[in-house]
């Protein structure tokens, strides 16, 4: 696994539930500004767990890399199915 540093943040994305996880796992939502960040150990975990099955249910998303825009977002989310 490569090295990630351990301030980089992830938001989860469920594309089984159309959203990005909330924090603490509670939930999901449409709203970036809502979602969870999560450290990469802990990111990873939840989506090897959620994708145990050979079907891609959930993907780990850099905080970093948030899209600048709805239509960027909507453009993210509609390839990734």
């Amino acid at each position: 696994m490569k090295n990630v540093s351990s301030s980089t943040r992830y938001y989860i994305w469920s594309f089984e539930h159309n959203g990005w996880w909330r924090p603490h796992r509670h939930g999901y939502t449409q709203d970036i500004k809502e979602a969870g960040e999560y450290n990469f150990n802990n990111a990873f975990l939840i989506v090897q767990e959620c994708n145990s099955y050979g079907e891609i249910k959930e993907a780990i998303v850099p905080v970093k890399m948030e899209p600048r825009d709805a239509n960027e977002l909507d453009k993210y989310t509609k390839q990734s199915r």
